[in-house]
Protein backbone atom coordinates (compact mmCIF):
# COMPACT_ATOMS: atom_id res chain seq x y z
CA UNK A 1 0.00 0.00 0.00
CA UNK A 2 0.95 3.52 -0.21
CA UNK A 3 1.75 6.24 1.80
CA UNK A 4 -1.61 7.74 1.04
CA UNK A 5 -3.28 4.67 1.30
CA UNK A 6 -2.07 4.53 5.18
CA UNK A 7 -3.28 8.21 5.92
CA UNK A 8 -6.92 7.51 4.35
CA UNK A 9 -7.33 4.62 6.65
CA UNK A 10 -6.13 5.90 9.39
CA UNK A 11 -8.08 9.09 8.70
CA UNK A 12 -11.09 7.50 8.26
CA UNK A 13 -10.84 4.98 11.33
CA UNK A 14 -10.13 8.27 13.36
CA UNK A 15 -13.14 10.14 11.98
CA UNK A 16 -15.23 7.05 12.67
CA UNK A 17 -14.12 7.02 16.18
CA UNK A 18 -14.29 10.42 16.91
CA UNK A 19 -18.24 10.85 15.27
CA UNK A 20 -19.36 7.40 17.18
CA UNK A 21 -17.88 8.43 20.58
CA UNK A 22 -18.95 11.96 20.46
CA UNK A 23 -22.33 11.04 19.66
CA UNK A 24 -22.73 8.06 22.69
CA UNK A 25 -20.98 10.25 24.68
CA UNK A 26 -23.26 13.31 24.34
CA UNK A 27 -26.42 11.45 24.24
CA UNK A 28 -26.33 8.66 26.46
CA UNK A 29 -22.57 9.66 28.39
CA UNK A 30 -21.44 6.58 26.95
CA UNK A 31 -18.06 5.43 25.51
CA UNK A 32 -18.24 1.94 24.73
CA UNK A 33 -15.47 -0.65 24.92
CA UNK A 34 -16.18 -2.11 21.46
CA UNK A 35 -15.46 1.30 19.82
CA UNK A 36 -12.24 2.39 22.07
CA UNK A 37 -10.79 -1.13 22.34
CA UNK A 38 -11.99 -1.73 18.22
CA UNK A 39 -10.51 1.40 17.30
CA UNK A 40 -7.27 -0.17 19.07
CA UNK A 41 -7.14 -3.43 17.50
CA UNK A 42 -7.32 -2.25 13.90
CA UNK A 43 -4.90 0.72 14.91
CA UNK A 44 -2.42 -1.47 15.53
CA UNK A 45 -3.17 -4.10 12.94
CA UNK A 46 -2.81 -0.91 10.37
CA UNK A 47 0.53 0.18 12.00
CA UNK A 48 2.06 -4.02 12.11
CA UNK A 49 1.48 -4.01 8.56
CA UNK A 50 3.75 -1.04 8.54
CA UNK A 51 6.47 -2.67 10.42
CA UNK A 52 7.72 -3.01 13.50
CA UNK A 53 9.22 0.35 14.00
CA UNK A 54 6.11 1.94 13.32
CA UNK A 55 4.13 -0.88 15.43
CA UNK A 56 6.23 -0.17 18.36
CA UNK A 57 5.43 3.96 18.30
CA UNK A 58 1.96 3.13 17.99
CA UNK A 59 1.81 1.07 21.08
CA UNK A 60 4.06 3.52 23.12
CA UNK A 61 1.22 6.42 22.06
CA UNK A 62 -1.41 3.78 23.46
CA UNK A 63 0.42 3.52 26.77
CA UNK A 64 0.93 7.07 27.35
CA UNK A 65 -2.81 8.28 25.81
CA UNK A 66 -4.09 5.68 28.80
CA UNK A 67 -1.79 6.40 31.38
CA UNK A 68 -1.90 10.47 31.09
CA UNK A 69 -5.46 9.99 31.86
CA UNK A 70 -5.40 7.04 34.05
CA UNK A 71 -5.13 9.09 37.25
CA UNK A 72 -7.88 11.39 36.29
CA UNK A 73 -10.15 8.34 36.47
CA UNK A 74 -9.00 6.82 39.71
CA UNK A 75 -9.57 10.16 41.47
CA UNK A 76 -13.23 10.48 40.06
CA UNK A 77 -12.82 13.46 37.47
CA UNK A 78 -13.28 11.76 34.16
CA UNK A 79 -14.82 8.26 33.16
CA UNK A 80 -13.34 5.34 32.16
CA UNK A 81 -14.46 5.53 28.14
CA UNK A 82 -12.43 8.51 28.09
CA UNK A 83 -9.10 6.89 29.26
CA UNK A 84 -10.17 3.83 26.98
CA UNK A 85 -10.54 7.02 24.41
CA UNK A 86 -7.06 8.43 24.62
CA UNK A 87 -5.57 4.97 24.71
CA UNK A 88 -7.58 4.75 20.79
CA UNK A 89 -6.23 8.03 19.92
CA UNK A 90 -2.32 7.13 21.27
CA UNK A 91 -2.75 3.58 19.34
CA UNK A 92 -4.16 6.00 15.78
CA UNK A 93 -1.68 9.17 16.41
CA UNK A 94 1.71 7.25 17.88
CA UNK A 95 4.00 8.57 19.83
CA UNK A 96 4.88 11.60 19.95
CA UNK A 97 1.21 12.62 17.89
CA UNK A 98 -0.82 11.84 21.10
CA UNK A 99 1.03 14.80 23.31
CA UNK A 100 -0.35 17.33 20.41
CA UNK A 101 -3.82 15.13 20.69
CA UNK A 102 -3.79 15.36 24.81
CA UNK A 103 -2.99 19.74 24.42
CA UNK A 104 -5.38 20.38 21.93
CA UNK A 105 -7.47 18.06 24.42
CA UNK A 106 -6.88 19.31 27.17
CA UNK A 107 -7.41 23.00 26.04
CA UNK A 108 -10.98 22.64 24.47
CA UNK A 109 -11.78 21.10 27.46
CA UNK A 110 -11.09 23.08 29.54
CA UNK A 111 -13.32 26.12 27.02
CA UNK A 112 -15.72 23.53 27.43
CA UNK A 113 -15.86 23.10 30.81
CA UNK A 114 -16.10 27.23 31.30
CA UNK A 115 -19.11 26.96 29.36
CA UNK A 116 -20.64 23.67 31.06
CA UNK A 117 -19.89 25.47 34.22
CA UNK A 118 -21.64 28.56 33.35
CA UNK A 119 -24.61 27.30 31.73
CA UNK A 120 -25.29 25.01 34.72
CA UNK A 121 -24.51 27.34 37.82
CA UNK A 122 -25.13 30.44 38.69
CA UNK A 123 -22.29 33.53 38.45
CA UNK A 124 -22.84 33.86 41.86
CA UNK A 125 -21.71 30.27 42.78
CA UNK A 126 -18.95 29.89 40.40
CA UNK A 127 -16.41 30.99 43.14
CA UNK A 128 -17.60 28.31 45.44
CA UNK A 129 -17.65 25.85 42.96
CA UNK A 130 -14.13 27.06 42.17
CA UNK A 131 -13.03 26.31 46.16
CA UNK A 132 -14.69 22.98 46.23
CA UNK A 133 -12.49 22.40 42.59
CA UNK A 134 -9.45 23.12 45.27
CA UNK A 135 -10.78 20.95 48.35
CA UNK A 136 -11.45 17.63 45.54
CA UNK A 137 -7.79 18.24 44.57
CA UNK A 138 -6.20 18.43 47.38
CA UNK A 139 -8.51 16.59 50.03
CA UNK A 140 -6.57 17.57 53.02
CA UNK A 141 -7.51 20.99 52.76
CA UNK A 142 -11.35 20.19 53.59
CA UNK A 143 -12.15 16.84 53.92
CA UNK A 144 -12.67 13.78 51.47
CA UNK A 145 -12.66 14.20 47.53
CA UNK A 146 -15.82 14.21 46.02
CA UNK A 147 -16.67 13.12 42.36
CA UNK A 148 -18.32 14.73 39.37
CA UNK A 149 -21.07 12.46 39.58
CA UNK A 150 -22.12 12.00 43.06
CA UNK A 151 -25.45 13.46 44.13
CA UNK A 152 -23.91 16.64 45.75
CA UNK A 153 -22.09 17.41 42.86
CA UNK A 154 -22.40 20.96 42.04
CA UNK A 155 -22.50 20.53 38.35
CA UNK A 156 -23.47 17.64 35.86
CA UNK A 157 -20.66 15.42 34.67
CA UNK A 158 -19.63 17.31 31.42
CA UNK A 159 -19.36 14.89 28.46
CA UNK A 160 -15.45 15.13 27.32
CA UNK A 161 -15.21 12.79 24.18
CA UNK A 162 -16.32 15.87 22.15
CA UNK A 163 -13.66 17.73 23.48
CA UNK A 164 -10.60 14.37 23.41
CA UNK A 165 -12.39 13.70 19.92
CA UNK A 166 -11.59 17.40 18.89
CA UNK A 167 -8.03 17.57 19.88
CA UNK A 168 -7.04 14.59 18.31
CA UNK A 169 -9.03 15.71 14.92
CA UNK A 170 -6.37 19.01 14.99
CA UNK A 171 -3.47 17.15 16.18
CA UNK A 172 -4.33 14.63 13.42
CA UNK A 173 -4.65 17.11 10.54
CA UNK A 174 -1.24 19.25 11.68
CA UNK A 175 0.62 15.56 11.58
CA UNK A 176 -0.98 15.23 7.70
CA UNK A 177 -0.31 18.56 6.85
CA UNK A 178 2.66 18.96 7.94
Amino acid sequence: MTSSTWILAETALLVALAVHTSYTDLRWRRVSNFATMGAVAAAMGLAAFRGLPDLGWHILGAGVGFLAFYPAYHAGWVGGGDVKLLCAHGAILGFPGIGQGLFYGALFGGMGALVWIARHRPLRQVPRFACLCVRSIWPRLGGPATGPSEPGALVPPMPYALYLNLGALVAWGGAVLW
